[in-house]
């Protein structure tokens, strides 16, 4: 990755502010789903994937990522060493440290349980 930046959110007790959000968004809690939090991310303008052999065929074999280089805007696929070489218009996050939170709902206030 070329010019990495990061980003962070500090370990401060954001619970209240996450149950201060729920509340008054009016966001629907429901117990199927799961909540998260990005604690850290990554963000930079371009990135290399280092390919396998097997994840080259998984993906269709160098003929199709091939053609996925055609297609898509700034792309390169790099056969000889498996790297497809990507470019973003403007910095893109794409690393990301995550942390869940449970949240529900108890006598009509929001409860955050980590």
């Amino acid at each position: 990755m070329q010019d990495l930046v990061r980003e962070s959110v500090y370990d401060m007790n954001i619970d209240p502010l996450i149950a201060k959000f729920i509340e008054d968004s009016g966001l629907e809690i429901r117990g199927d789903e799961k909540y998260f939090i990005i604690r850290s991310a990554r963000k930079t303008r371009e990135i290399d994937y280092k390919l396998s052999e097997s994840q080259v065929e998984n993906l269709g074999g160098e003929a199709s990522l091939k053609k996925a280089e055609l297609k898509a805007k700034n792309l390169a696929y790099l056969k000889e060493r498996h790297v497809i070489k990507q470019k973003f218009e403007k910095p893109m996050r794409v690393m990301y440290l995550w942390e869940e939170v449970k949240i529900k709902k108890e006598n009509g206030r929001v409860k955050v349980i980590h």
